[in-house]
């Protein structure tokens, strides 16, 4: 699968996946990259719903509804 288009493309996703998650973490311990952005669409866009966030961040309901559960626990 490397040497495919979608192989790079993966490749290239986890890379900055992993780097985003490296510069929050040294910021922030305790938050991930994921409720990272979701608290940064919240800060300009104050009162969106799961379904909203979801779309946005390309995720499904579900996971939104995770990192909701998992920001409350830390805050």
């Amino acid at each position: 699968m490397n040497d495919t288009l979608l192989g790079l493309i993966w490749n290239t996703s986890r890379a900055v996946q992993n780097k985003a998650q490296n510069t929050v973490g040294q910021v922030s311990p305790e938050l991930n990259a994921e409720q990272t952005l979701m608290l940064m669409l919240l800060k300009e866009e104050d009162g969106l719903r799961p379904i909203d966030i979801a779309e946005r961040l390309m995720r499904s309901k579900s996971s939104v509804t995770s990192i909701i559960k998992t920001l409350n626990a830390t805050a």
